[in-house]
């Protein structure tokens, strides 16, 4: 199994994906990035001649560098650090960049869920969060919140759980506004979660822009060799309070759209072979921010 799973890193290749999502945010230039599952992950068993070690916040911002981006890490949580086994271990974290050109960051904060599955096996102790800022752009303050919560399945127990997890982030939130959240809810529209945000408030920026589109985002295979997308449930999603409503006079404006979810936007690994820059589609939001705001 593990022989399996460095097999599947390998044709996974992060550094060619990592390269990848850099050259589309070069090209859509987002003021804000917000990145869930961002994995620093080390296994060194001597005695299978296993060695490998991978920081993908280090090879994004590499990358970002070596297409003359300049993008910082404004906020970070490390979500669980897991030790199944000697040798090796996983961190999984969030994070936001920032393009520090256009945005001044003001204040910034990494949260935990009280309401976690926790340990689920030895060593693997499943603690997600959110991270959160407010910062100025253009002369106006916004408050940004990124979010990963637990993974997906139909059991009720799930449900019931991202639906406190993210009613504890609109909790945090208050009534704050002009607001943004980002992430990977794994929470499908009409779900307990999804009620929540709409309850706090918030506008989903796809639903706004795009009614009657799908939208789905989720998921390739584990290994991203699937030659045509898989997606079958939209979970990933941005979210506004305070930059327009769903319709009306006063609605949002701006466009939304998705990366890596068309057979162009696949790239090559090492050994030459197709796959996709990753499991998820990226949602990419432009909104009319006021004043002459720039996109975020």
């Amino acid at each position: 199994a593990l022989l399996d799973a460095v097999a599947t890193l390998e044709r996974t290749d992060f550094p060619a994906r990592a390269a990848a999502i850099a050259r589309e945010i070069g090209r859509r230039h987002p003021l804000v990035v917000g990145l869930q599952e961002v994995s620093t992950i080390g296994i060194d068993i001597p005695p299978l001649g296993v060695s490998v070690h991978l920081d993908f916040q280090q090879l994004l911002l590499d990358a970002l560098a070596a297409q003359g981006l300049n993008y910082v890490v404004a906020v970070r949580l490390d979500n669980f650090i897991a030790s199944p086994a000697p040798g090796i271990s996983l961190t999984d974290a969030d994070i936001m960049l920032v393009d520090p050109s256009f945005v001044e960051v003001v204040t910034t904060a990494g949260h935990t869920f009280a309401a976690n599955l926790g340990v689920v096996a030895p060593g693997v102790d499943l603690q997600r969060g959110w991270v959160e800022m407010t910062a100025v752009i253009d002369g106006v303050s916004y408050t940004f919140a990124s979010t990963h919560t637990e993974g997906t399945g139909p059991d009720e127990l799930l449900l019931q759980l991202h639906a406190a997890q993210v009613g504890e982030l609109a909790a945090s939130l208050g009534d704050a506004a002009p607001v943004i959240v980002m992430g990977d809810f794994n929470a499908r529209p009409g779900s307990p979660a999804y009620q929540v945000m709409l309850d706090a408030g918030f506008t989903d920026v796809w639903h706004a822009l795009r009614p009657g589109v799908r939208g789905y985002t989720c998921c390739q295979l584990a290994d991203l060799s699937n030659p045509r997308p898989m997606f079958s449930e939209r979970i990933d999603y941005v979210w506004t309070r305070g930059l327009g409503s769903l319709r009306g006079r006063h609605s949002l404006l701006g466009q939304v759209g998705l990366f890596g979810d068309v057979p162009s936007d696949r790239i090559r690994n090492g050994a030459g072979d197709l796959i996709w820059p990753s499991d998820h589609a990226g949602v990419i939001a432009n909104i009319m921010l006021p004043r002459r705001g720039p996109s975020t």
